[in-house]
């Protein structure tokens, strides 16, 4: 009986001994998965922060062109028309683009890793795992449009436009550099080339294959412009909610001064 209660106390012993550290060991395993939110949530923030930056670049710029797409087909309809070199201006600016590319690495490491599980909160884990799904498809995106729709339109509207009768030494020096680093083709240096003759633009713009082909081409930048916006909002959205997530932690970051975050409304 004496070894019975000696074999019982040491089992009981050894069991209370293996518990307390297998509760010990999953109360630090605990505190390091919390520490390892916390930094991942800001590096997440930070990135999502810097596509942004990009997104928006490109959403700005794309509207820019956009805008002069829109101009200057409102010019193929009116009656009154401005200076040469108004017309000049928005025909160079309808043939330019504003791509962008994926910034966001951590946030796709998270999910090959697993460590995405990491994030309690699972709406939030869930949306920043759809994020990664939209934003390989915002790039994939990117890049047909580019070369699919709107470089084909680009380029039936240059063959319309017979860029190199254009007069280049009409843009001032600044003017010409922007318009040269924006277009998607190169500009030649308006010092060595020849002038040519000077082209009536407003019979150019009024032609029905000028209207044509500048149509398919602000078709094509309005919806590279739409794309960006999408994706820019949605990246706000994300941000927003993953600003709450880490206030609600306690999470120590460096804030914007665009997180302006609207409270969230109380039902009674």
């Amino acid at each position: 009986m004496g070894k019975l209660k000696w074999f019982l106390g040491e089992f009981f012993v050894v069991v209370a001994g293996v518990l307390v550290a297998f509760i010990l060991n999953s109360w630090w395993m605990s505190i390091k998965d919390a520490n390892k939110e916390q930094t991942y949530l800001v590096q997440i923030y930070e990135d999502i922060n810097s596509t942004i930056d990009q997104v928006k670049e490109a959403e700005e710029e794309q509207r820019a062109i956009t805008h002069a797409a829109s101009m200057l087909m409102a010019l193929t309809y009116s009656t009154q028309l401005p200076p040469d070199s108004v017309i000049s201006a928005y025909i160079w600016r309808s043939m330019a683009f504003a791509p962008t590319s994926r910034v966001s690495a951590t946030l796709s490491s998270l999910v090959s890793t697993g460590d995405l599980q990491l994030i309690k909160n699972d709406s939030l884990r869930s949306v920043l795992g759809d994020l990664v799904s939209d934003l390989n498809a915002y790039t994939t995106t990117n890049d047909h449009m580019a070369f699919w729709w709107l470089i084909p339109a680009y380029e039936r509207f240059a063959d319309e436009v017979h860029v190199a009768d254009f007069r280049f030494q009409s843009f001032n020096e600044k003017k010409y550099a922007q318009l040269a680093a924006d277009s998607l083709r190169g500009f030649p240096d308006p010092i060595i080339i020849d002038m040519p003759e000077r082209r009536d633009l407003h019979e150019m713009i009024k032609h029905k294959d000028f209207r044509q082909n500048l149509l398919k081409l602000h078709i094509a930048q309005l919806n590279f412009w739409r794309l960006h916006k999408d994706f820019h909002n949605e990246l706000l959205k994300t941000r927003e909610m993953l600003i709450r997530e880490m206030e609600a932690e306690a999470v120590e970051y460096m804030p914007r001064e665009s997180d302006t975050v609207p409270p969230q409304s109380v039902s009674n």
